[in-house]
């Protein structure tokens, strides 16, 4: 990782998963605990200078699902409007301390907490390395990592998209970090996604 930077996580967990129907699929039980503790608790085992969770839907039962944990959260009030609002609301609420921020979806349960220690590990803008994405068989995946120099440009972004489009604005910062974990590319987002991981 370049030098000591102070990496923060961003969870987005504002989402109304319209696509599993009537159930919260985050907060949906896999054995002992939820989906969105599964994911919450592999970033928190990494060691981050500080974890953000980012609700909006059923904001309440989620803090509640999350309890005493070391996080601090920040309700999007315009969660309906699209993924881009929580991806905002979470990176304006990164200090000036905070050199890089790791972007977390909080229906990928099945990421682990070593995955994500590589991918922070990666970092190294001084070395071409400001963006830092997961890839599994050649397809980039989540969580990426960026660098604070762009998280004005992750402020503009609008509409149900994540900040996909900014990795072929800047190409020459992005290193892809292969991995052997297909975790990378799995979300939660049907209900037969749901049962499989129960």
């Amino acid at each position: 990782m370049w030098l000591s930077a102070r990496v923060a996580a961003v969870v987005l967990a504002a989402g109304r998963s319209r696509r599993t129907g009537a159930v919260n699929k985050l907060l949906a039980r896999t054995g002992e605990s939820t989906i969105v503790e599964r994911a919450v608790d592999a970033v928190l085992r990494c060691g981050l200078h500080e974890t953000i969770v980012v609700t909006g839907y059923q904001s309440e039962a989620l803090r509640e699902a999350l309890g005493e944990r070391a996080l601090r959260f920040v309700h999007n009030a315009e969660f309906a409007s699209g993924m881009s609002t929580s991806l905002k609301a979470g990176v304006a609420a990164l200090g000036p301390a905070v050199d890089a921020a790791l972007v977390c979806l909080a229906d990928m349960p099945m990421v682990t907490s070593a995955l994500l220690r590589r991918v922070v590990t990666a970092y190294d803008p001084a070395a071409g390395r400001a963006i830092v994405v997961p890839c599994y068989a050649k397809r980039r995946g989540n969580p990426v990592l960026w660098d604070r120099r762009f998280f004005g440009a992750m402020r503009a972004i609008a509409g149900d998209v994540g900040a996909k489009a900014l990795l072929g604005e800047h190409a020459a910062q992005v290193f892809e970090l292969p991995t052997d974990d297909p975790a990378v590319l799995m979300d939660v987002d049907t209900p037969d996604q749901l049962d499989a991981l129960r």
